[in-house]
């Protein structure tokens, strides 16, 4: 059997040239990759507000057909109130939503207090 002797220059590993490259691709790769996945979560964390606005507006309209009434009526009061729980009049039940204050600010966004109703308006 014949070995063949290794040169002499001849490496095992990766040049300096090579791994800067290498770490050229992947700061090219990730400065696109991290502007689309923030533009992916805000666009979810605008639709969980809208879902979240949707919610406080019908739980409203729920509340408001059972003879609930408000101390406050403002949105801000609303919502409050809905948060923390309402008891029908009219019909038995309790009206609460469970968001935070941070969910709470975001849905106000989204929604519009006329006429003494909370309306849902989409953007």
């Amino acid at each position: 059997m014949h070995y063949k002797k290794p040169t002499q220059g001849t490496s095992k590993g990766l040049s300096l040239v090579e791994v800067l490259i290498v770490i050229a691709v992947i700061g090219l790769i990730s400065s696109i990759a991290i502007p689309v996945l923030s533009d992916i979560t805000g666009t979810a964390d605008n639709s969980v507000s809208k879902r979240n606005a949707q919610l406080l507006s019908d739980t409203f309209a729920f509340a408001d057909q059972a003879g609930v009434s408000f101390p406050v009526a403002t949105e801000l009061g609303v919502c409050n109130s809905l948060i923390a729980g309402v008891d029908g009049n009219f019909m038995p039940g309790r009206f609460q939503v469970s968001l935070t204050t941070e969910e709470r600010d975001a849905a106000m966004n989204h929604l519009t207090f006329e006429d003494d109703f909370l309306l849902y308006s989409p953007d």
